[in-house]
C-alpha cells in the first residue's frame, strides 16, 4: 500500500516536473529576444557557433539581393532563430540590423582590417551617383571623396535590364525580378578593391524601357555608412520634374542674383562641366525648348 502511494505520488512529481519543463520551454522558445541573445550571437550569421567567418559574409550577402538572409526558410531554422540570425548582423551595434555598414564592417574583419570591437561610426562624406546613356546603354559611376567599401543600388524598369558588365574592382552580384534589379558591390577575396576616391565608373547595363533609381546605399572601406542623397539633374527646383520651371529657377538664379538651387548646388550643371553659369542654363533651355541633348548625368529620366 505504501509502495502503490509512493509510485502514484512519484507519478504526480515526474509529469509535473516534464509539464514544467515543457511549458518553461515553450516560453523562452516564443519569448522577445533578449539583449544576451543578440550579444552571444553578434556577427554569427550562419548560426554555425562561429562569428566573423567567411561564411557569415557569404550567408549575409543575399540579404541585399534576394532580401533575405541565407538562413531563411532553411529546415531547422523556425521564426525565433531566423530572428536570432537577423540580430546577429547587428555587429556595429545601432541598434539597425540587415545594414550595408555591417555587412563592410563583418567582411573587414574576415579580412584582418578591422577588429570585432572596434566602433564604427558614420562617415560625413557624401556618395554620389551619375549616369551617363550611349543608346539603350546606362553607365553608373559614383563620386565620392573617401573610399567606398560596398554599396548597393536597387532600380526599377519597364522592360527587362540586360548586359550587366562591371567596370570595378570589386564583387559584382545582381539579382533581377518583377521588374526591378538590385546590384551589390562589395570586397572580401584577393583582387577584390574598394572604389578609390573620385569620379569611377562602376557598371553597365542595357535596357529598352525607362529605368529609375529606387534605392542607395553606401559604406566606405571602414564600414562607416555614407550619405547618399537622390539628385536628378536639370531638376534645379526640386520638385521631382525637370520643365520650364527649373529653367526659369536657373536664369533667375544665375542672371537675377534668385535662390540658390537646393544641395546639392550641382544639380544645375546641367551640361556636365562642374561650373554653374550660363552655358547651364541655356543647355537646359534647349533641352526643354527644342529638344536638345538631356542633362548630364540623367540617364533615368524619361521626358
Amino acid at each position: 500500500m505504501f509502495n502503490l502511494t509512493t509510485k502514484f505520488y512519484g507519478g504526480i512529481f515526474i509529469s509535473f516536473f516534464l509539464l514544467i519543463l515543457l511549458i518553461s520551454f515553450t516560453i523562452s522558445h516564443t519569448d522577445p529576444l533578449t539583449q544576451a541573445d543578440t550579444f552571444y550571437w553578434r556577427g554569427d550569421v550562419n548560426l554555425n557557433e562561429y562569428a566573423f567567418e567567411i561564411s557569415d559574409v557569404i550567408c549575409f550577402r543575399p540579404c541585399f539581393l534576394s532580401g533575405h538572409l541565407c538562413t531563411y526558410d532553411q529546415i531547422g531554422i523556425d521564426n525565433y532563430w531566423y530572428g536570432i540570425s537577423i540580430q546577429a548582423s547587428d555587429v556595429n551595434f545601432d541598434n539597425i540590423p540587415l545594414t550595408l555598414s555591417d555587412f563592410v564592417f563583418i567582411a573587414e574583419v574576415v579580412k584582418n582590417e578591422a577588429l570585432p570591437w572596434d566602433t564604427v561610426s558614420p562617415s560625413d562624406d557624401t556618395v554620389y551617383v551619375d549616369t551617363a546613356t550611349n543608346g539603350n546603354q546606362i553607365i553608373v559611376s559614383s563620386t565620392s571623396p573617401d573610399t567606398i567599401g560596398g554599396i548597393v543600388l536597387v532600380f526599377s524598369s519597364t522592360s527587362d535590364i540586360s548586359n550587366l558588365v562591371n567596370h570595378s574592382d570589386m564583387a559584382f552580384d545582381w539579382h533581377q525580378e518583377s521588374g526591378q534589379l538590385r546590384v551589390l558591390l562589395w570586397s572580401l577575396f584577393p583582387g577584390e578593391m574598394p572604389v578609390p576616391p573620385g569620379t569611377v565608373e562602376l557598371f553597365s547595363f542595357e535596357c529598352d524601357g525607362k529605368v529609375v533609381i529606387d534605392s542607395l546605399a553606401a559604406a566606405n572601406s571602414r564600414a562607416g555608412e555614407m550619405h547618399c542623397p537622390f539628385t536628378l539633374c536639370g531638376d534645379v527646383n526640386v520638385d521631382g520634374y525637370i520643365d520650364l520651371s527649373d529653367v526659369i529657377y536657373l536664369a533667375n538664379y544665375y542672371l537675377e542674383g534668385g535662390d540658390s538651387p537646393p544641395d546639392p548646388i550641382w544639380r544645375a550643371n546641367a551640361n556636365g562641366d562642374y561650373v554653374i553659369d550660363l552655358s547651364d542654363v541655356i543647355y537646359l533651355a534647349k533641352f526643354k525648348l527644342t529638344g536638345g541633348p538631356q542633362p548630364h548625368g540623367c540617364g533615368f529620366y524619361e521626358p
